[in-house]
């Protein structure tokens, strides 16, 4: 599946460099911005501060939305906790797969463009900002699952990780057509479904083959 969505990230982009002009423009300069704030992460003191503001208030807003009840959240460059009467899979790994900054960033955008339609000229700025916002996220959320996180120990590291993996494509292909908008969404979810079915079909085919070859050379 993994594969399957990195193949119709590309088919998304592909469909929209066929419908319009610019869009290579667009994401080469997103990827300026992620490219920089990643140097910068690198390079520079890494703002662990606001990052684990965003880590713990998504921590929060997952509980909330859970209908529980949040009774302590504390905030540090060293790290934080969010105490609560509840966990679940969703509160416990929401910030590693819900970009809380780009999140932020990007609806801030969406609103000023409802009210200030004018400002759609300085769409560049805005993605130049908000790949350096997903670098941020990115950057950090990789670090963190290198380290020992009491959110993977109560969940599991492989199931948390694959699970983080698959979300986080999957709301970048969202992101993706709310963005392009190559195809409407029926022939999206079908063409994603035609991957999905073809690469499966591929993968068992191939074990098959592997199996065959090793119990009947």
């Amino acid at each position: 599946m993994i594969y399957s969505l990195g193949r119709f990230a590309w088919f998304l982009i592909q469909q929209s460099s066929l419908h319009g002009d610019g869009i290579w423009a667009q994401c080469l300069t997103f990827a300026l911005g992620f490219s920089t704030c990643a140097f910068a992460y690198l390079c520079l003191p890494r703002g662990n501060w606001f990052y684990v503001l965003g880590h713990e208030t998504t921590h929060a807003m997952a509980v909330l939305l859970s209908g529980g009840r949040v009774s302590g959240f504390k905030v540090s460059s060293q790290g934080g906790h969010v105490v609560s009467d509840r966990n679940s899979v969703l509160i416990a790994l929401s910030p590693y797969f819900v970009p809380f900054y780009p999140m932020v960033i990007g609806l801030g955008w969406a609103l000023l463009l409802l009210f200030q339609p004018e400002w759609q000229h300085y769409n560049w700025a805005f993605l130049l900002i908000w790949g350096a916002s997903w670098g941020f996220h990115l950057c950090h959320t990789i670090t963190l699952l290198k380290t020992r996180q009491p959110d993977f120990e109560s969940q599991g590291y492989f199931f948390s990780f694959i699970l983080i993996l698959v979300l986080n494509l999957l709301i970048i292909q969202s992101l993706l057509w709310l963005w392009l908008r190559p195809l409407p969404l029926s022939q999206t979810l079908q063409q994603l479904a035609h991957y999905c079915r073809e690469d499966y079909f591929s993968l068992v085919q191939l074990v098959k083959s592997m199996a065959s070859a090793t119990f009947h050379p």
